[in-house]
Parts: structure tokens; C-alpha cells; sequence
């Protein structure tokens, strides 16, 4: 990044991607207030140079709205996540992979803010979108099957959840084998609906 920023320029399009880069670490991290910090700094230089509707720009202003959620800012959240869903469908068309992927944070973040109802309706349509592009055996699919089953469980209907997340778990164990961390996660999404419709039964 120092290198990029003393040769390019602290305005460069490349120095904006580097920050945001960053960013993406520091969430990995839960080191939330700085991926704040650099996801802002990266969306300023790419308002600047690519414009407040270029596709990159709406990618980051999102990836802002996941910090804003992890620091409790959820409305806020929310409304930089339909912003930015906005421009991605405008620019790329509705039925774009990133369009779905901002429309999960969008879930997410209204989840966050407790409307189980509007999360459920953006995980359904990013469902709808990766199952029609990227295909029923695709990982980012079993993620939105996943999700749902989550919300399912949240919302105490833990039949619809066991059938989501035995979804998610077969595509993620297909697509990865049955050693995965991933197919992992999934075993264990499935035993906790498992053990909560157990324990309401």
C-alpha cells in the first residue's frame, strides 16, 4: 500500500482497492472500527475517481455496511446495503451474483436489527438469483440455504429450518467432500436445528 500510494498517488483507483483489501482482513479479524476506517477511506477515492454509481464503488459502500452492522449500527447498515443494491442492479441487471451477495448483507443486516420478515425476503431472492446463475450445486448457493434454515430456526420453525440446512449441508458436502471445514459448519447447522426441534417436541 505505501509503495502504491508513493508512486500512484493516494488517489489512485488501485490504492482504494489495496485499502479495501485491508479492510476485508481486519473484518476476518473482527477488527471492525478499522476495516471502518479503511473501507471509507477506500470509498472516498473510488467516489472520487469511478463515481457514486460504478459498480466497484456500490461493492464497497456495502462492505462500509458490514462494518456498520458488526459496530451496532444496523440501520445505517441497512440503508447503505439497499443503496448499494440499487446501483448493482441498475448498472449489472438484477439477476447479478453480486447483486445477491449485496442483497445476504442486506438480510443479514435487517436480521441484526430483529426484522426476521424483510431478512428472510432478501435471502430469498438472493437465493433465487445464485440458484438461476450460479446453479443449484454452487457453493454461494448452499450459503442462502443456509441462511434461511437459520432464519427458519430463529423464527421457531425448525422443520423448515432442518430441510434448508440438510440442503446446504448436501450441496457444501458434494461440492467440497465430507472432510471440509465447510461441510463441517454444515453438520454442525444441522445438528443445532436437530437439537432445537428436539427440545420443543
Amino acid at each position: 500500500l505505501e509503495v502504491q500510494q508513493a508512486v500512484l498517488g493516494d488517489g489512485h483507483p488501485d490504492v482504494a482497492r489495496s485499502l479495501v483489501g485491508l479492510g476485508n482482513v481486519h473484518m476476518h479479524c473482527t477488527s471492525y472500527s478499522l476495516a471502518f476506517e479503511l473501507y471509507e477511506k477506500g470509498l472516498e477515492i473510488q467516489e472520487q475517481v469511478l463515481g457514486r454509481n460504478h459498480p466497484v464503488t456500490a461493492t464497497t459502500l456495502s462492505n462500509v455496511g458490514l462494518a456498520y452492522e458488526k459496530l451496532g449500527n444496523c440501520q445505517k447498515a441497512v440503508e447503505l446495503h439497499e443503496h448499494a443494491s440499487a446501483v448493482l442492479s441498475k448498472q449489472l441487471g438484477g439477476k447479478h451474483p453480486e447483486v445477491a451477495r449485496v442483497l445476504s448483507h442486506l438480510g443479514q443486516a435487517y436480521r441484526a436489527a430483529g426484522n426476521l420478515v424483510k431478512a428472510k425476503e432478501c435471502h430469498e431472492e438472493a437465493h433465487a438469483i445464485r440458484e438461476k446463475v450460479l446453479g443449484v450445486q454452487h457453493m454461494d448457493t448452499a450459503f442462502s440455504l443456509a441462511c434461511l434454515g437459520s432464519l427458519s430456526g430463529q423464527a421457531k420453525n425448525y422443520r423448515k429450518a432442518m430441510e434448508y440446512q440438510m440442503m446446504s449441508l448436501a450441496i457444501t458436502e458434494s461440492s467440497v467432500g465430507p472432510d471440509n471445514i465447510a461441510t463441517a459448519i454444515a453438520v454442525h447447522n444441522l445438528g443445532r436445528c436437530m437439537q432445537l426441534a428436539g427440545e420443543t417436541e
